[in-house]
């Protein structure tokens, strides 16, 4: 880190930032990448989320799959938020106690 890495920011030459953390900087690549993610999807919207999303999230789901190790890619999921993740873990696991009840 340092000075060298400055290239890499939009920020402004003359501003000292001391905490890079605050306020979620980004490198200009992660904004240029993220710039044409926006211009694809705003090109034709309906095709995008109708048919584009899923093949791009299920290749996102693999490759972190891969990364943690993880045997059946279809596990991982996505949420909205961890409190969201958490709530729906929950509820599964109260589904499955609630089934194991009413069928002994």
């Amino acid at each position: 880190f340092g000075h060298d890495f400055f290239k890499f920011y939009a920020m402004d030459a003359n501003y000292l930032n001391l905490n890079f953390g605050s306020y979620g900087l980004a490198p200009m690549q992660v904004l240029q990448n993220q710039s044409d993610w926006r211009a694809t999807m705003e090109a034709c919207p309906d095709c995008w989320f109708r048919y584009n999303t899923t093949p791009y999230i299920n290749h996102v789901q693999q490759l972190l799959a891969d990364y943690l190790h993880i045997a059946d890619w279809t596990d991982l999921v996505f949420t909205i938020n961890a409190s969201h993740g958490v709530n729906a873990i929950l509820r599964s696991i109260a589904d499955r106690l609630y089934q194991q009840c009413v069928n002994a």
